[in-house]
């Protein structure tokens, strides 16, 4: 007889797999209109073009990084600090004005967005028995699904109601119990 899928994962996991939507649902909910924001700061498509590049640049670069830093130090503590690097870099959105500062702005949110998940599914894989973690990685990777969907979906709509700053400081609202969240659990330092 099979066990039912939430016996077999445990709390720890639950709760990575809460952060990890909550860190996606933040960073989906501003990424489809920045464009937009941008173009009313007056850049043109190629300039807005080539920060959404270096967005992506800065997500794919971090790599060799993010082994380094994974077995350096505690992977909790560097989920930790590269989610607040996103929320930080997120919350910059509220202050540039040139159109470097929002390229570097996008770049240093990619890195940071890039890490922070690669950190997240590190400690997802850490703290799921050996024998489950084929399932635990599907469910980990869904629950990333279903924030960038609640983010795309539910909560982008809100800039045709609320500003632009208003939508900031809900992204930094789910950052923030993101990172609640993850000091909530236990993983093992290896």
């Amino acid at each position: 007889m099979k066990e039912s899928t939430h016996k077999l994962m445990t709390l720890d996991f639950w709760r990575i797999c809460i952060a990890n939507f909550l860190l996606y649902a933040a960073v989906w909910m501003l990424l489809p209109i920045l464009p937009a924001q941008c173009y009313l700061m007056g850049l043109n498509t190629q300039e807005i073009s080539v920060s959404f590049l270096l967005f992506v640049g800065g997500m794919i670069g971090v790599g060799p990084l993010h082994a380094f830093l994974g077995d350096a130090f505690k992977r909790k503590y560097v989920l930790l600090l590269f989610t607040l690097a996103v929320a930080l870099c997120f919350s910059g959105w509220l202050i540039v004005t040139a159109v470097w500062e929002v390229k570097l702005l996008m770049m240093l949110a990619g890195a940071s967005f890039g890490i922070a998940t690669t950190a997240g599914i590190t400690i997802g894989i850490d703290i799921t028995q050996s024998h489950r973690r084929g399932v635990g990685n599907r469910i980990y990777a869904f629950s990333g699904a279903l924030g960038l969907l609640v983010g795309i979906c539910c909560l982008s709509p809100l800039y045709l109601l609320l500003d632009f700053k208003n939508l900031v400081i809900i992204s930094l609202v789910l950052f923030l119990l993101s990172l609640v969240v993850v000091t909530s659990i236990y993983v093992a330092f290896r």
